[in-house]
C-alpha cells in the first residue's frame, strides 16, 4: 500500500539548489507528491535563466547559493510574477529569517527534512496563494468624485441607477460613482450580480424570495423578468 502523500493540484515547479544530492531529493519528493519538475538549477545565472522563461507556477528556492544569500532575491524576481514559492535552508537565525520573510515566501524549511515537512510547506504555500487570488478578485475598485473606494464583492447588497450616478448599497454604507448601470455590471461577476429592472441590479447571494413581480431587493421590470428566472434557475 502506497502511503506516500498526493498533491490534490499539481503543480510545474523549478527547483533551486546547489547541493547536487539535495536537489535530486527534492525533485524525487515533488515528482512523487504528484509535481511535474520543469527544471533544477544548481547556481544563480541557470536560475536565473528559467525565472525568465517562466514556465513554472511553483518554485523550491534555497537562499544559500554560491556562499552567500542569492536565493532571497530569486524568490523577490519571482514574487514580481506572483508565482508562489518556499524557501529551503541550513540556518534558522534569525538574522536570516528576518530577511527571508521579507521577500513573502509562502512557507520556509529546515535542513534536513523529510517528504511530510515538504509537502505540508508546498500545500501551505499554495493554499495561502490561492486564497490571497480569491481575495484579490472579491474586491473591486469604485470611482468616487477625486477618490477611489475599494468594496469587497460580498457586502455589495444591490446597485441603484440615481440620475447619472449609481449606488453601491452594502449593510454598513453607500458608495456613489459616476457611471451607467449598464457599465458597473460590466465590472461585475456576472454570476453574482444580475440586472432585474431598468434602475436595479442586485446580489444573487441576498435573494430570500421572489416572485411573478417582485424580488425582495426591488421590482422586477417586465423587461428583464425571463433573463431574472434565467439566472436564479442556473
Amino acid at each position: 500500500m502506497n502511503n506516500k502523500p498526493i498533491s490534490v493540484v499539481p503543480l510545474k515547479v523549478l527547483v533551486i539548489e546547489d547541493e547536487s544530492i539535495i536537489a535530486e531529493m527534492v525533485k524525487v519528493m515533488l515528482e512523487d507528491f504528484g509535481h511535474q519538475v520543469i527544471g533544477v538549477a544548481h547556481n544563480l545565472s541557470k536560475a536565473e535563466e528559467y525565472i525568465s522563461n517562466g514556465k513554472f507556477n511553483f518554485a523550491v528556492l534555497d537562499i544559500n547559493l554560491e556562499g552567500g544569500m542569492e536565493g532571497i532575491k530569486l524568490g523577490e524576481q519571482i514574487a514580481a510574477r506572483d508565482i508562489p514559492y518556499i524557501f529551503l535552508t541550513s540556518y534558522a537565525d534569525k538574522q536570516t529569517v528576518q530577511e527571508a520573510k521579507l521577500s513573502r515566501p509562502g512557507a520556509y524549511v529546515i535542513k534536513p527534512f523529510n517528504e511530510e515537512d515538504l509537502f505540508s510547506a508546498v500545500e501551505i504555500s499554495t493554499m495561502h496563494s490561492q486564497q490571497q487570488v480569491k481575495s484579490d478578485d472579491q474586491k473591486i475598485n469604485i470611482k468616487d468624485g477625486y477618490k477611489t473606494q475599494m468594496v469587497n464583492l460580498d457586502d455589495i447588497l444591490y446597485l441603484k441607477a440615481d440620475n447619472i450616478h449609481v449606488e453601491y448599497h452594502t449593510e454598513q454604507r453607500v458608495v456613489l460613482s459616476r457611471q451607467s448601470l449598464i457599465k458597473s455590471i460590466e465590472n461585475l461577476p456576472s454570476d453574482r450580480f444580475i440586472r432585474i429592472h431598468k434602475s436595479y441590479a442586485i446580489n444573487k447571494s441576498f435573494i430570500t424570495s421572489y416572485g411573478a413581480t417582485f424580488v425582495r431587493l426591488g421590482p422586477i421590470s417586465y423587461s428583464y423578468k425571463d433573463s431574472f428566472r434565467a439566472a436564479i434557475s442556473s
